[in-house]
Formats: structure tokens, sequence, C-alpha cells
């Protein structure tokens, strides 16, 4: 069984804002890059940059923590650039991870079924 954590963040971006958003994520790609427990960081942009699918995933509870901490430097400026926000959580964060993602999301499905391919 996995124990793979992952999220998917869907964010609507005003357009005065979007300048600001950009520099923040591309701050913090350069510090998730150095994260070797996250696996998958995609930033994915509507056509006219006004919506983003944002899927993180890490190899689990431990690495999303060290995520989590990493990003905290950076979430009042990133969520100030966001208009609204939703996210899902997925797979088998453990009680710690689920206490950090209190403030962005109840939406937690945990893993049950299925394989993985890596």
């Amino acid at each position: 069984m996995s124990t793979a954590v992952h999220w998917l963040v869907k964010i609507e971006i005003a357009p005065e804002n979007l300048t600001e958003f950009k520099a923040v994520m591309n701050e913090m790609i350069v510090v998730t890059k150095e994260e070797s427990g996250t696996l998958a960081y995609e930033w994915c942009f509507n056509e006219d940059e006004t919506y983003v699918g944002l899927y993180e995933r890490f190899r689990d509870s431990e690495a999303a923590i060290i995520h989590l901490n990493n990003f905290a430097p950076f979430a009042e400026r990133f969520t100030a650039t966001c208009s609204s926000m939703d996210m899902i959580a997925l797979g088998k964060p453990n009680d710690e991870v689920k206490a950090m993602l209190t403030n962005f999301t109840s939406n937690i499905v945990e893993f049950k079924a299925g394989f993985e391919r890596c």
C-alpha cells in the first residue's frame, strides 16, 4: 500500500495579482526543488492565467511535513495573491499532516484501494 501524500489545489487569481503570484510561485519552486521527498510539484495555468491547478505529491507524511514547514514563510504572501483556493488532500497523511492542513482544507480522503506504479 502506498504511503504517499498528495494534494490538488485549485486557485483563482485576480489579474492585478498575477505578477506577485508568479514571483512567490517561482520562489517556492526553488525551495521545493531541494526537498528530496517531493515527488511532483506541478503548476498548470489556464489560457488567461486566472486559474491554476497545483498538484503536489510527497513520498510520505514526513516529506509532506518538511514541505509544509518550508511553505510557512511564503504562506501569507501566497494566499494574499489568491482570489479563492480549494484543496483536496489524498493518500495516507498522518495526524500531524492532517493537523497542519486544517488551515487549508477539511477535504482529506485516505487511500483505501488500488495500486501505484513508479
